[in-house]
């Protein structure tokens, strides 16, 4: 049975030490690791991710130019061996053999280290997914601590990767920053990164009255309008995703990968993977939540943009201001129901004040449906943020970008400091409950869901009363009587529908027969 970070229980740790120089010996031991939670009190600052060095039992060598895997000492399990180990060499980096990524299935399990000195983390495959092209992702849950998650994608041969341990004080999160084929390194999540820029509600004109398309009306179908060609409609459930990078973007990405030691020619693969791991969480975040849709990316590519305006949102949401107006155009010719802006600013001025900005529709104005992203903010959820904006979510009430909202009211305990959400407004047709939510967990730390800003852990939940983490409900429900609401889940599970369907879904391939085989029109199936 897999044990809770409450559980008291010691369990038996592979640890793999790296080699701290070309020929030099690395030792691997199996020793006793206390997984017992330290006592919390007051000010004292623990955290789950805390983890022992054990002492050197066994030597063996290691070059650190080949990708890492378990050999072969008397004392290991030969069940344990085949596996692969993702573990952090002398100079920071991870070396892997992106073929044995790519076998993973559901089921196998993988080690991960991020850090130097500590035991890898088991982890075992939950979900594994195909997308588009060799588009694929993997969900990893930990097999030793239940909090503890992460995520591996693949895109254009190369591979990213998200990994959190969740404690007091938010944490920790690390990406996996790919630098080229098989070699990655671990970032931690830098603890100052801007928040949402907020998001824009467009002025569209009159709202229907029966509220946001709904698989359950009838609503939303392309094909509704005479004029335009029927396609897969509400049974549609992935929203198919078109992510544009900027020229600078792209710059800044080839000096970073040439200052690590890789090939700037990898830069527009390395853009995409993290693209690729980015809607994967998106789509983790919708199953986890129990919202029966996806994302997925169907194109990644280059605009040629030098980001000198003051907003990037608008001219890329523009199809007539003669900014990157050809995004419109490749959307319509991949498909694509939403779009991505991939940049290094968020605009001139100010420059970098947030991480992302995206307008809030309800799967009923496919001309909004644009979020921009800023690359340095990636690697974690940050697209399943903006895209909830896209699908008619909201942060949780009282939030604020700008650090300026009502001061925190606490959950008990008090101590945590875990700030509770405002009351949700009323409307005509009953409280506003598309909210994202925080909370306190049995552990006593701090949850956010992906909607709501800090203070927290952020789960890859969007809110849900009916979907508990850590022992504790995810969200509020509309008639709480606390006057709480947050319910992404619900929300999105209307909105969906119609975002999903804005574009009729491309081909993808020729099939062995010569005919072509739709993309995006089988089933997305999460929880078989």
């Amino acid at each position: 049975m897999k044990a809770t970070m409450r559980t008291p229980q010691t369990r038996m740790t592979l640890a793999l030490a790296l080699a701290l120089g070309t020929g030099t010996l690395a030792a691997l031991a199996v020793g006793p690791v206390a997984k017992d939670r330290p006592a919390m009190e007051r000010g004292v600052a623990t955290s789950a991710m805390s983890r022992v060095a054990l002492d050197v039992d066994r030597e063996l060598e290691v070059d650190l130019k080949r990708p890492m895997r378990l050999q072969q000492p008397n004392a290991i399990r030969p069940g344990d061996l085949d596996h692969p180990v993702l573990a952090v060499a002398r100079d920071g980096r991870i070396r892997f053999d992106v073929n044995e990524v790519l076998a993973l299935e559901v089921g196998d399990r993988v080690d991960l280290a991020v850090r130097r000195g500590t035991a890898p983390h088991r982890f075992q495959v939950k979900r594994a997914r195909r997308t588009t092209g060799d588009g694929r992702w993997w969900q990893l849950e930990s097999m030793d601590e239940e909090l503890v998650a992460a995520t591996l994608a693949h895109r254009d041969g190369m591979v990213a990767g998200w990994m959190q341990v969740p404690g007091e004080n938010g944490g920790m999160e690390w990406t996996l920053v790919p630098i080229g084929r098989g070699l990655v390194a671990p970032e931690a999540k830098a603890a100052d990164l801007p928040g949402c820029g907020g998001a824009i509600v467009p002025d569209v004109g009159p709202q229907d009255p029966m509220g946001p398309i709904s698989p359950f009306n009838g609503d939303g179908v392309a094909g509704d309008d005479n004029d335009v060609e029927e396609c897969a409609g509400c049974a549609a459930t992935v929203a198919d995703i078109a992510f544009f990078y900027t020229s600078l973007c792209l710059e800044k990405e080839v000096e970073r990968i040439e200052e690590q030691g890789g090939d700037p020619k990898d830069a527009p693969s390395a853009i995409a993977a993290v693209c690729e791991l980015e809607s994967a969480n998106c789509s983790i975040t919708m199953a986890n939540s129990e919202v029966p849709f996806g994302t997925r990316p169907v194109y990644v590519g280059l605009v040629e943009w030098d980001e000198k305006s003051d907003s990037l949102l608008g001219p890329f949401t523009n199809p007539s201001d003669g900014i990157i107006d050809e995004v419109h155009e490749i959307r319509d010719a991949v498909g694509a129901d939403a779009c991505s802006l991939v940049s290094h600013t968020d605009g001139e001025d100010p420059a970098v004040g947030y991480c992302g900005l995206a307008y809030v529709v309800d799967g009923d104005d496919a001309d909004f449906a644009f979020n921009s992203l800023v690359r340095g903010c990636m690697g974690y959820s940050l697209f399943a943020h903006e895209f909830g904006h896209n699908i008619g979510l909201l942060h949780a009430v009282g939030d604020s970008a700008t650090g300026d909202g009502p001061p925190c009211d606490p959950w008990e305990p008090t101590w945590v400091g875990c700030c509770k959400p405002g009351e949700s407004d009323e409307t005509d047709t009953g409280r506003r409950y598309q909210h994202g939510w925080r909370f306190v967990g049995s552990t006593t730390f701090c949850f956010r869901t992906v909607m709501a800003y800090s203070p927290g852990n952020r789960a890859l939940h969007y809110s849900n009363p009916e979907v508990p983490y850590d022992g504790e409900p995810t969200g509020s429900p509309e008639d709480s009587s606390d006057g709480r609401a947050a319910d992404n889940a619900g929300w999105a599970t209307l909105t969906m529908p119609g975002t999903a369907a804005y574009r009729c879904a491309v081909p993808e391939q020729t099939g062995t027969d010569g005919r072509l085989i739709a993309g995006g029109l089988q089933a997305y199936d999460f929880f078989g």
